[in-house]
């Protein structure tokens, strides 16, 4: 089972969309997927400061959000963010918060975290981690049929 960073969960929105994180997605559409609430605050940012962000919003929560299990920040992900983040930061690699939430859903449900931004989770023990973006090869193109 899978959580869907937040990169991930707005991927198959763009208008050119990465063609081995769609044929990946097609793959596991069996599977379940799973996404943290910190996500849907990072998309809902996103959204909150752009003129047109109403109308992205809407094609988030319907296309995206309506096809995941949210999994909400708890008493025992918090426990497990707080190590998460000490440990980092004794390291000297600090990072932002809602990545070590993240981090941390994927640690105490034991699912494997997708991510275009391997580097910013690759040293946090225990973290299984990939990435189904396929950069810089691998772009659909504008020939290709749309992502429905």
């Amino acid at each position: 089972m899978f959580l869907l960073d937040t990169n991930a969960l707005s991927e198959p929105l763009k208008p050119v969309p990465s063609r081995a994180f769609v044929e990946r997605l097609r793959a596991e559409r069996e599977r379940r997927k799973y996404a943290s609430t910190v996500s849907v605050m990072e998309l809902r940012y996103g959204c909150a400061r752009h003129p047109r962000g109403e109308g992205w919003w809407e094609r988030i929560r319907e296309e995206i959000l309506g096809r995941v299990d949210l999994v909400p920040v708890d008493e025992e992900i918090a426990r497990r963010a707080g190590e998460l983040m000490a440990g980092v930061r004794r390291r000297g690699r600090p990072r932002a918060t809602e990545d070590i939430l993240i981090a941390a859903t994927a640690l105490v449900h034991r699912l494997t975290l997708v991510t275009h931004h391997t580097r910013d989770f690759a040293d946090l023990p225990g973290l299984v981690v990939e990435d189904w973006m396929g950069r810089p090869r691998g772009y659909a193109t504008l020939r290709d049929p749309p992502i429905h």
